[in-house]
């Protein structure tokens, strides 16, 4: 008992020396001391504090003081960081969480938003009230579409020009004409009301208003689209004929004669096998597959 009282009076005041050397000191973490520099919260080495308190880490306090603890940003969420002044454990509690070391484990998501740190709902395919605002880049267009997936929010908004100015919005240039996002804030639907091939199946005015001359984004995306398997949309850029794949569409019909009219020469030209289809002048008479 004598030896631990000398070694209590020799480290009774603040000793630069010990504060920020590695070790944590139960005598030195405190604010007087600065909090041992931070020794008891960053890489702890617990050598020195055995004897005393238990090297506790003021978690709050040495971030004030700008020590940021180890367990800030280490991939586990942490109720003790998850807070303004720990920089909300560096998006510990809402990117990919682990709770391991977690009761609450609580995802602030407007804060972590703000802080840069963008929680894993944003963009999951879920409408999230709690992100869908500007800060969180309004769930990254998760509550607009033509399905939303509603099964996380009770509002569901879907705020058309503010997601439009975050780049966001699924509606936009997705083929397809829509009035809500036909204006200046959504680049007039991406040019998706103009041209030549104009899918109005989700439109009532459908109103070129742009000015663009775009081709369909459907068009040659190497899928058949039937929306746009016609002659205004030049057959689908021949999706619907060449190396077919068939995850769009329903009748997914080839126009055999028409394809080769516009250049797209269908798979079945030169095949092996005589297509009635294709044994004609415009399709190079099906390639020369004769039936024997």
């Amino acid at each position: 008992m004598e030896h631990l009282y000398l070694y209590c009076i020799c480290f009774s005041d603040c000793n630069g020396a010990l504060i920020g050397d590695g070790f944590c000191d139960d005598q030195l973490n405190h604010a007087e001391c600065n909090y041992d520099g931070g020794d008891c919260c960053i890489e702890v080495n617990t050598d020195h504090c055995v004897y005393f308190t238990g090297c506790t880490c003021h978690h709050r306090e040495n971030c004030i003081a700008g020590f940021i603890p180890s367990v800030v940003g280490d991939g586990v969420c942490d109720d003790e960081t998850n807070n303004a002044d720990c920089s909300f454990d560096d998006g510990d509690c809402c990117i990919d969480i682990n709770m391991a070391r977690c009761s609450n484990c609580t995802c602030h998501h407007q804060e972590n938003c703000v802080a840069g740190f963008i929680p894993s709902v944003v963009g999951d395919g879920f409408c999230n009230d709690e992100t869908n605002n500007a800060d969180c880049n309004y769930d990254g267009g998760d509550c607009c579409g033509y399905d939303v997936n509603t099964a996380r929010c009770s509002d569901c908004k879907c705020y058309h020009n503010e997601t439009c100015n975050f780049g966001t919005h699924p509606l936009v240039a997705d083929g397809f004409c829509n009035d809500e996002t036909n204006n200046a804030d959504c680049n007039y639907d991406g040019g998706d009301c103009c041209g030549s091939c104009v899918v109005t199946d989700y439109c009532l005015q459908c109103e070129c208003i742009g000015g663009a001359n775009v081709t369909n984004v459907l068009i040659a995306n190497g899928f058949c689209n039937d929306k746009t398997n016609n002659a205004d949309c030049n057959y689908d850029g021949g999706d619907c004929c060449v190396d077919i794949n068939t995850n769009h569409c329903s009748d997914c019909t080839c126009y055999h004669q028409e394809n080769c009219i516009a250049g797209f020469i269908p798979s079945v030209v030169g095949d092996g096998f005589c297509n009635d289809k294709t044994n004609n002048a415009d399709c190079n008479y099906d390639g020369g597959n004769v039936s024997v």
